[in-house]
């Protein structure tokens, strides 16, 4: 439902019935950017109805970090859940191996993102010589990686956690 009124003071209201989670994300901040200060809220509760809400996990390293977990229409989930790997992304430094960032709704991945690991040169020493001697290098080197991926975690800092949601 919508209405229009136009009051005499030369201001006008707007009625409209959309959910409360839409109100606590974004509108108030949309509403007030937008009127440049001058538009206000008001609300006032109608009912409880039924909706399709799907709880989305972010696991990074196959860990969840329930900080970032939260609940969102069916609908939107996807969406929202491919806009904050991105933005982890973006926000996580690299680490020494490879980072998987993903959004899981139960036990399906929705959205997912990775983060190369930053590359240590161990062939830099090596000047020549024989081939086996560098192969031996890279596959050592590749059984360290291995267990660093099963062993290695990654902190997400507090002041990351507060700039995905701007």
């Amino acid at each position: 439902m919508q209405s229009f009124e136009d009051t005499e003071d030369g201001n006008f209201v707007m009625t409209y019935d959309f959910p409360m989670s839409e109100i606590i994300t974004d509108f108030v901040d949309v509403l007030k950017t937008n009127s440049k200060g001058y538009a206000s809220l008001g609300y006032e509760y109608k009912e409880h109805r039924k909706a399709d809400i799907e709880k989305v996990v972010i696991f990074i390293t196959n860990e969840p970090i329930d900080a970032l977990s939260f609940l969102v229409h069916k609908d939107r989930a996807y969406e929202l859940g491919k806009k904050i790997c991105g933005r982890l992304k973006e926000l996580v430094p690299r680490q020494l191996f490879d980072v998987k960032i993903q959004a899981r709704i139960g036990g399906k991945t929705i959205a997912s993102e990775g983060i190369k690991s930053t590359g240590k040169n161990v062939l830099a020493k090596c000047y020549g010589g024989d081939y086996t001697r560098k192969k031996k290098l890279i596959e050592k080197q590749k059984a360290g990686k291995k267990k660093m991926r099963e062993i290695g975690k990654v902190s997400v800092p507090s002041q990351t956690l507060n700039q995905i949601f701007r």
